[in-house]
């Protein structure tokens, strides 16, 4: 009999101490508590940052993507970074229309403006070897997003 009661016991502590978890973390993520949107940009503009550097950019374009949802005025480098992703992702067209409102919104002082021209020829590049049938010198994953997309459409 008291060993049942030890169990009840140590089985209601767990249940409690895992329904403290649960309610703690669900009023933790309350938008009211939540860090202000500056901060949740930054946090998702160099999470982006490490996914591209690692060549995942289907992730990097979801925390990009997360940026402009957000009701705040993205960073500069959140433009260039988005329309770098979108091209290194094959989007070639979405790429360069980003880059293009890039270099519109910031122009010749933007801080990326000679990076955000090289990938504009880099993207525009890809799109005419894609088109020409030379894509021979693209990587595996901007390839594979090529043929995934034409096949798609």
């Amino acid at each position: 009999m008291e060993s049942i009661k030890n169990t009840n016991r140590y089985f209601g502590k767990q249940l409690s101490g895992i329904i403290f978890v649960v309610f703690g973390l669900s009023f933790l993520s309350q938008p009211s508590l939540a860090l202000p949107p500056e901060i949740r940009t930054d946090i998702l503009l160099i999470t982006a940052q490490k996914y591209s550097e690692k060549k995942n950019y289907k992730k990097a374009l979801e925390n990009l993507e997360k940026i402009f949802a957000l009701e705040v005025d993205p960073p500069e480098s959140a433009y260039y970074h988005y329309g770098k992703a979108l091209g290194n992702a094959g989007r070639h067209n979405d790429g360069i229309e980003q880059i293009k409102e890039y270099l519109s919104k910031f122009g010749k002082h933007g801080k990326y403006y000679d990076p955000a021209l090289q990938v504009l020829a880099e993207i525009t590049d890809r799109v005419r070897a894609v088109d020409a049938g030379t894509a021979v010198g693209l990587d595996y994953d901007t390839a594979m997003g090529e043929l995934e997309r034409r096949f798609a459409s």
